[in-house]
Parts: structure tokens; C-alpha cells; sequence
């Protein structure tokens, strides 16, 4: 029972607040067991490690003394939660080492070590409240054995040949983990308090505040090699980075797999996720557990409610095959309050790490009081002395990372502490909090009580030395202000595997992407190659393999799922590394990818890109060698998984990393991820990513959820031409059409637009040539900016969208604007009206406009269809020119079926305008504005998507 409940009475809260349980369980008598000295047989049952008493046996012992050693053991001021683990070689992990765990005792050199740590933390944290009072700096005051825990978990790392940790953190202590342990220069970190750039002046960017300042760092245990700590920028959203950060380290572990640098070693070896948490954001909602008189199963200990919030949705990737990263430690800093909400206002459950137990993760918690160690007075036991020391922070911290070393699963530190000041340092906490804040008020600070032990041992001999070294660090932390004034900052960025990579100085859209013929249809072949005796359903034979190898000898009407695979194949024989992920990639939403073929009697699953060269030429010849595609079918998450999608692609240029939604309505889910990461990444950080997000998008009748990626929430975060934006007047046409009119736009989309710098490429192909040349654009291009692709879901087998292998050869490029291909130059200047179209409705339009020609209407043959493929970059240059070919139209005209408050009209509409003729205005032509994207009602969608594409003509 002491390993069930002894968590529930060990010294855990600092401060007190929790009142202590008086568990039954726990009651000896409840179990009728003497209180004489007879002896029991423990043989396998308790574990006892070294004893100092010879006359004692570890396989028999007194009841009181087993009680003693397992209260011992269970009940300070550490308190373990591992009995829910399921696997039972885990739990007798736990048992046998808890109980029988050889307690390090620390050395002179290292208990002074600990104390610099926490001495300097406080320093710093005074410092910066003198130097800048109003600065909110999220100081650390409280919780300053964080720092014990991340130096004691790189120590162990580092000795158990982890060479890369990358961390994730929110803004509590970031400054103080910077500056005093992750080698951060105090003089850049002052530079920035008073307001200045963390990267040269010619350098683009935002920038960001203060406690999202990042840094990769190397530091020396002693190891034989020196441990690479990687701290990632992070957003305020909180507990956003943690999928960043474990996608990061797993694909810093697979980097180092692909490129022969570790090619020995397991998942996890060599890189380790940490994860750093608040207790307010990190908590889960649960249901209340259940007690039972003897024992509670496993299933009874706690079921979790809900699976909601990233931190929740992180958790659950961290034992899928193609998103662990080998385990990582999550560290709750634990205030026990969030911002000004107690946690009874704050978490359903019982402790914060709760929500933890829904992958059965192991839950370490320990007092922060006591950041080395503690005396244990045992009154009955006879195993150990009076003054045997027992590690609290520390020791917590190494068990910890053995478990996550042994078993490579997720394990949780919940470091219970308390926040000195308020959420900031200019908030008055006892506004809310007065009970609370009257008990920390009269606290001496963790750094003080360990100076007191240290000088009561005589480990540092006297206050003089303790003085010397807070004032000399605050010395220090002057002089770096004063030398602060002439910092010039240099560019933290491109560099390592990055560094062939540039800064863009403009958008480069059209570049030969083209492939000879003969690989191309190597590839083909062989995305569909299988071994002869894998058994294939029938369905797919024929419709899928049979089909495809048909096109591809005809070299003609290849279909959408045919390119993907081509701009893949070449890829991956190029050296890039292609990894898909989201649900269902493998087959694909609709059907149409089968990217992964799975053998019907068998199961066995093969993926024929990988098997592009046999593995036996790829052996042989270096030339020879192919890159990897990963097929990574997800659990059903966007905020987690795409934000994992996207740490993968901070870690090097060379991998093709692609998110693919089921539907793109369902992006919005991870919304976080987009404006904090994705879209703005590279402005506040310096940190590009080559992600791709596709996002299939259409109106078909499917309703509001399944008709829109919500293109108009993308371009509205491209940056790209800066300019003032004066709208017209708008007319309304009918019930369910509007008529808008752009008039006087001051600002100038004309003058060297395309030299500008984007932020992100989005784009919405019409053919599969289209698509296949922005894949391959995506990695070919000397930077990386996210690739927002509007996919298609009828058109993935739309018989008129459709390419040859001749668009996909040498000298062909994505297209940022497709002209009509049935008007030729001499029936241009007879056009009597522009139709611009973005996606699928173009092949609508011209059906419409076929059947009116064909019915007799002559002036239907004098309308252009026109599409924009590119809508970010604006192709201003492209543009131009198609304009120009049809001067003489007397209407301009943007057509989508998406509302007019949606889609790309209020985005393109004051671009485009300017590149009209002299006189001329852009009207629009779509849907009314709408508040949600697309209607449910079949009738209805019917009649509204007949009057855009007939009205369009009208």
C-alpha cells in the first residue's frame, strides 16, 4: 500500500497548503500486522539495498522495520506515482530501485556547485529588479531548484552518451536558465531589455519579447563528448513548442541515423526531449479515482474524461512508431497557482500531472524546498543511521531519467514549488492570493536555507565566501550592462545544415523543376512495383496499380496521385528525404494516394517508393543511394501533430516535411500552430521551415466543414507588399450574389513587388504538372519558406485535370498564372471579358462556357477564363503580361465559389486592380458573405453554385 498511496502523505507542498490525508491504507492494524519483533520472510517482496548492520538480513526482517524503510522509501519528501503503469516489469523496476536505491552522497566540489546555481539564479533575479524594475521579467524566485533538475538531467545525459537535448520551456525562469547555466551572454540578453534587436539591423524581422529568447549551447560534464542543449523559441501560447520540440528531437535523432553519424545506436540514444511545463497549463480534466479496501486495479486508478489541449495531444504521440522520440522528461514547474488561479479553480484532478496517466507515464513529485538533499530521521529502523542523507531534487531527477533511458517511455518530474512574486513582477499577488502570499513573505528563499546548510556543515566555511560570490556576480552582471551599450548583435541563423540555405532577398516563383522522361517513368513503374508474392486487393490492382502503369507508358492523362508520386520519387533519388503525416496519409482521405500497399493475407504493409534502387545497388555505389519517404498515418490531432510536423522541418533543409489534413477545414484546429509558428517563425526568430501543409479544399455540397481550408485566413498573414488599402463601395446583385467595385487603391503592388520577401508561399494548383513542380520547387528552391497548398478533392480525378510527361520535363516550371489555352493571340483582342479564377472552379467555368457556345451563344466565346495558381507571392509580373493581351475587354471580373467575406477576393482584389487597364474596374462574382463557409443543405448548395458559374457569364 506505501507504494499505492505513500505520494498521498509524503512532504510534498513547501508552503503547506495541502492538508496531509490520514490514509487508511496506510493503518497497520487494517492489515492485522503485529507490532512485535517477529520476523517475516520479504525474500522478493521488499527490496533493501546495502545495510550497514552485518546482522541483518535482506531477506528477513521485523514488521516495524519493513514499515520504516518502506515509509522511508515512499513517504519524504519525494513521492512516486507508478502502480497504474500496466506493464509489471516497469512497476518492479520502480520497486526494486525506490527501495533499495544506493542514495549518492554528494561531494564538497558538488554541493557547492548546486549552490552557485542557486545563489546566481537569486543574484540575477535581484539584479534585474534593481536594474529594471518595470521590466516583466518571469523571474524564477521560488522555484530556483529548476535549475538543479536540468543540470542533474544533462549530467545524467550526457554520461549515458546523449549527445543533443532539446528543450522546450515557457516563460517562468527562461532568463535565469539562459544566462546561468546555458551560457546565454547577459550582455546580448541586457541589449534586449532596453528595447533593442536581438539580430543586426539589416536583418528582416519582428523579433520577439524577452522570455522567448532561445539559444544551442554545448555544455561539459565530463563526458566524452560535450552535450549539445538546444533551448527552441517558443510563443506565449503556452505548451505550444512541446510538439515542436519532440518532433525535433526525433528527427535530430533520425538525422544523425540517415547521415551514418549514429547509425548504431536506438531511438533515443543519442537525443533526449525535455519538456518544461507550468503546472496551470499543463493540467488534464479527469475523473475522480476510486478507492477500493484492499487495492485498486489499473483500470480503476484513473480514467481521463477528455482528450483535449496540446499537452494532451502531445502525450498521445509519444509512443507512436513515427513520433517518439525515445521518451522525454517533462519537468512541471509546479506554483501551485496559474497567473492568479488556485488549482482548485484550475484542474479537475487530483495533482496537475494527472492528465499524464493517460499513457500510463510514471509521475516523480518532489518538494522544491530541498534542491540536494535531507536528513531522515528513522525512529524504528535499523537498515540505516539517523543522518543518512536522503536526495530530494536530485535524486528525483536521476530516477527519472533511468526510467526514461531503460524504458524510452515519457516520465514526469512535478516539481512542486511556489511563485515569490506575481505572474509578473509588477502584479500585486496578494490581491487574490493574500493567505498564500503572507506565508511565502516570510520565506527565506531556497538559495539562502541551502547557504545555511552549507555553512552548518562547513562546506562553505564561512558568510564571507557567500558574499563574495552574490557580489561579484552582481558586479559582473554591470559590467555586461554597461558593455551592453556597444553590443552589436550578430545573426543567429544558417548555420550547421543550414548554412547553403539564404536569407531571400526576393520570391522566386518559376524555376526549372523539370525531369527527364525516362526517370519519370521509372518512377511510375515503380510506385506501383510490389513483390510477386504479396497478395494486392483486387479493387486496387486495377484501378490503382493497373491504371497507373497504363498512363504512365501512354506518357499521358496522368491524374493527380500519379504526379505526387513522381515529385516524390525524383526527390527522394535526388537525396531528399520526404515525410508525409496527418490522418490516413498512407492511403490518402479520398482514396487516391495508396502511397502504402498492404498485402491482404498478411497484412504486411511495403511502400514501393523506398524501392525505388535495390537495396543491393544502393549498397554499392554512393550515387546510387535514395533518400527515405515516411509515411506517417497520425492519431486524430491537428495543434500536436502539425506542430510536430513542424519541429521536423526545423531541423534540416533536406527533408520534404508535408502535413496533409483530412479535410482543410479541420487545420483550424491546430490555428496556434499557424500563427505562431508557422506563419510568423521565421520573422521573430530567424528559424526558416520548409513545411508543407495540404489542405483539401472545394465546394461540393459537403457543408460547412468539409468545403473550405480557409484560404483567406493564410493570406491574411502573408507578408508581402506593404501598402495602404482604400475599398470601395459595395453593390449588392441579387439574393445571392455581390457586386464589388475597388476604387482608388493608394498603395503600389507594380513597383518591384516580387523582390519583396514572403513569408509563405500559398498556392492552388489546377493540373497535376502544376503539383508536381511546387514539390519539387519546395526543396530545390536556396530557402525555405511553409508552402500552404489549396488541394483538391474532385479533381484528384477530374477527367480534364490531368497532365502529360511532357510538362514534367526538363525546361517546364510551376505556372503562377495559367493563361486560357483557348484563346490564341489573334482572338486575344476580341475578348470581351476576364473571368479570374483561383482552384477547381475553372474547370466548371469553361465546362459552362462550352455548353453556351455549343447552344449557340457567340459571346460566350469571348470570355477568358484566367488562373491564379500562386496567390502568395502576388504574381504581379505574370499578371501583367496576361492582362495586357486582353486590353480591350470591357470587364474584369474574380470569380469564387467561396463567400465574398472569404476566399481569396479581399486579398487579391486591391492587387489586381491596379493592373488593369486605365479606367477599368475589378468587379466581383461569387457568393454573398457568409458566416460560416458553405451551406448543408444540398438544394440550396445546388442553386447557389449554379448561379456562380452561370452568372458568370451574365
Amino acid at each position: 500500500m506505501y507504494r499505492v498511496h505513500g505520494h498521498r502523505v509524503a512532504d510534498l507542498d513547501p508552503l503547506g497548503l495541502t492538508p496531509k490525508e490520514d490514509l487508511f491504507q496506510l493503518n497497520p492494524s487494517r492489515y492485522g500486522i503485529p507490532t512485535s519483533q517477529e520476523t517475516f520472510d520479504i525474500s522478493g517482496i521488499v527490496h533493501v539495498g546495502k545495510t550497514s548492520d552485518p546482522t541483518i538480513s535482506r531477506e528477513k526482517a521485523p514488521a516495524n522495520v519493513i514499515l520504516e524503510h518502506l515509509k522511508k522509501s515512499y513517504c519524504g519528501r519525494v513521492g512516486f506515482e507508478f502502480q497504474h503503469i500496466p506493464n509489471t516489469s516497469e512497476r518492479r523496476w520502480f520497486n526494486q530501485l525506490i527501495e533499495s536505491y544506493e542514495k549518492k552522497k554528494f561531494s564538497d566540489e558538488e554541493k557547492k556547485h548546486i549552490w552557485k546555481l542557486l545563489a546566481k539564479s537569486e543574484v540575477f533575479d535581484h539584479f534585474m529588479a534593481k536594474r529594471f524594475p518595470q521590466v516583466k521579467r518571469y523571474g524564477l524566485e521560488g522555484a530556483e531548484s529548476m535549475m538543479i533538475v536540468l543540470d542533474t538531467l544533462f549530467r545524467d545525459a550526457s554520461h549515458a552518451g546523449v549527445r543533443d537535448t532539446i528543450v522546450c520551456m515557457p516563460h517562468r525562469g527562461r532568463l535565469n536558465l539562459l544566462t546561468d547555466l546555458l551560457n546565454y551572454p547577459a550582455t546580448a540578453l541586457f541589449h534586449k531589455v532596453k528595447g533593442k534587436a536581438e539580430f543586426p539591423d539589416d536583418i528582416p524581422g519582428m523579433g520577439d519579447v524577452l522570455s522567448h529568447l532561445a539559444i544551442s549551447t554545448d555544455l561539459n560534464y565530463g563526458a566524452p563528448r560535450k552535450l549539445h542543449v538546444s533551448m527552441l523559441h517558443n510563443p506565449s501560447h503556452l505548451e505550444a513548442a512541446n510538439p515542436v520540440a519532440l518532433g525535433k528531437a526525433r528527427a535530430r535523432q533520425m538525422y544523425l541515423y540517415e547521415e551514418g553519424k549514429e547509425s548504431d545506436c536506438y531511438l533515443g540514444d543519442r537525443v533526449l526531449c525535455v519538456q518544461m511545463h507550468g503546472d496551470a497549463a499543463f493540467c488534464g480534466q479527469v475523473k475522480d479515482f476510486i478507492e477500493k479496501n484492499e487495492r485498486m486495479e489499473f483500470s480503476e486508478i484513473l480514467t481521463l474524461c477528455v482528450e483535449q489541449g496540446v499537452v494532451t495531444e502531445t502525450l498521445g504521440l509519444s509512443n507512436l512508431p513515427h513520433f517518439t522520440a525515445g521518451g522525454s522528461v517533462h519537468v512541471i514547474v509546479n506554483n501551485q497557482i496559474g497567473y492568479t488561479t488556485p488549482a482548485m479553480n484550475a484542474r479537475s484532478s487530483y495533482y496537475t500531472s494527472d492528465v499524464g496517466k493517460m499513457i500510463s507515464c510514471p509521475v516523480i513529485h518532489v518538494n522544491a524546498d530541498y534542491p540536494e538533499v535531507r536528513p531522515f530521521t528513522v525512529m524504528h529502523g535499523r537498515w540505516c543511521n539517523v543522518d543518512v542523507f536522503v536526495q530530494d531534487v536530485a535524486y528525483a531527477t536521476s530516477i527519472a531519467f533511468e526510467y526514461r533511458n531503460k524504458f524510452r517511455k515519457d516520465v514526469i518530474i512535478d516539481l512542486i514549488a511556489y511563485r515569490r512574486m506575481g505572474h509578473n513582477e509588477l502584479d500585486e499577488p496578494a490581491f487574490t492570493q493574500p493567505t498564500m502570499y503572507e506565508n511565502i513573505r516570510k520565506r527565506k528563499s531556497v538559495p539562502v536555507m541551502y547557504e545555511e546548510k552549507l555553512l552548518a556543515e562547513n562546506v562553505i566555511p564561512g558568510k564571507e565566501e557567500i558574499d563574495k560570490l552574490r557580489t561579484e556576480y552582481f558586479a559582473k552582471l554591470d559590467k555586461n550592462l554597461e558593455e551592453s551599450y556597444d553590443y552589436k548583435p550578430e545573426a543567429d541563423t544558417l548555420k550547421g545544415k543550414w548554412s547553403k540555405m539564404e536569407i531571400s532577398k526576393e520570391a522566386v516563383t518559376e524555376i526549372d523543376t523539370g525531369v527527364s522522361a525516362e526517370v519519370l517513368r521509372d518512377v511510375g513503374v515503380k510506385s506501383v512495383a510490389v513483390p510477386k508474392d504479396m497478395t494486392v486487393h483486387t479493387r486496387l490492382q486495377k484501378y490503382h496499380i493497373d491504371a497507373r502503369l497504363a498512363k504512365v507508358e501512354q506518357g499521358t492523362k496522368l491524374d493527380w496521385a500519379t504526379a505526387e508520386a513522381m515529385a516524390f520519387g525524383t526527390l527522394l533519388l535526388e537525396g531528399y528525404h520526404v515525410r508525409i503525416s496527418g490522418q490516413d496519409v498512407g492511403r490518402g482521405t479520398f482514396s487516391q494516394r495508396h502511397a502504402m500497399i498492404v498485402d491482404q493475407k498478411t497484412e504486411r504493409t511495403i511502400i514501393p517508393l523506398n524501392r525505388l534502387i535495390p537495396p543491393s545497388s544502393s549498397s554499392s555505389s554512393s550515387s546510387q543511394k535514395q533518400a527515405k519517404l515516411e509515411i506517417a498515418n497520425s492519431s486524430l490531432s491537428e495543434f500536436a501533430v502539425l506542430g510536430f510536423e513542424y519541429g521536423v522541418s526545423w531541423e534540416t533543409p533536406n527533408r520534404l516535411c508535408i502535413w496533409e489534413a483530412q479535410f482543410g477545414d479541420f487545420f483550424n484546429g491546430a490555428q496556434v500552430v499557424v500563427d505562431t509558428f508557422l506563419s510568423s517563425g521565421e520573422s521573430k526568430w530567424l528559424r526558416q521551415s520548409g513545411i508543407v501543409m495540404l489542405l483539401p479544399h472545394g465546394f461540393d455540397g459537403a457543408g460547412p466543414e468539409h468545403s473550405s481550408c480557409r484560404v483567406e485566413r493564410f493570406l491574411q498573414v502573408c507578408e508581402f507588399e506593404r501598402f495602404l488599402i482604400n475599398f470601395g463601395h459595395v453593390m449588392t446583385v441579387g439574393q445571392y450574389l455581390f457586386s464589388f467595385q475597388l476604387c482608388d487603391q493608394r498603395f503600389d503592388v507594380l513597383n518591384g513587388a516580387e523582390k519583396d520577401n514572403p513569408n509563405m508561399h500559398v498556392v492552388n494548383p489546377t493540373t497535376p504538372a502544376q503539383y508536381f513542380h511546387v514539390l519539387r520547387r519546395q526543396m530545390h528552391l536556396n530557402y525555405r519558406k511553409p508552402l500552404i497548398v489549396v488541394a483538391p478533392k474532385g479533381l484528384l480525378r477530374h477527367p480534364l485535370a490531368i497532365s502529360d510527361l511532357t510538362d514534367m520535363q526538363p525546361g517546364t516550371t510551376f505556372l503562377t498564372v495559367l493563361d486560357d489555352p483557348s484563346i490564341s493571340a489573334e482572338t486575344a483582342s476580341s475578348v470581351e471579358k476576364v473571368l479570374f479564377v483561383s482552384g477547381k472552379l475553372y474547370y466548371e467555368i469553361v465546362k459552362e462556357r462550352e455548353a453556351r457556345v455549343n447552344g449557340g451563344d457567340e459571346s460566350a466565346g469571348r470570355v477568358a477564363v484566367v488562373r491564379v495558381e500562386e496567390l502568395n507571392p502576388f504574381p504581379t509580373r505574370r499578371l501583367r503580361e496576361v492582362v495586357g493581351r486582353y486590353e480591350g475587354a470591357g470587364a474584369f471580373v474574380w470569380v469564387q465559389e467561396e463567400p465574398q467575406n472569404q476566399g481569396a477576393w479581399t486579398f487579391v482584389a486591391p492587387r489586381l486592380s491596379q493592373l488593369l487597364p486605365e479606367g477599368k474596374k475589378l468587379t466581383y462574382h461569387g457568393r454573398p458573405p457568409a458566416a460560416a463557409p458553405a451551406t448543408g443543405i444540398s438544394s440550396r448548395h445546388k442553386v447557389e453554385q449554379e448561379r456562380v458559374i452561370k452568372g458568370a457569364f451574365n
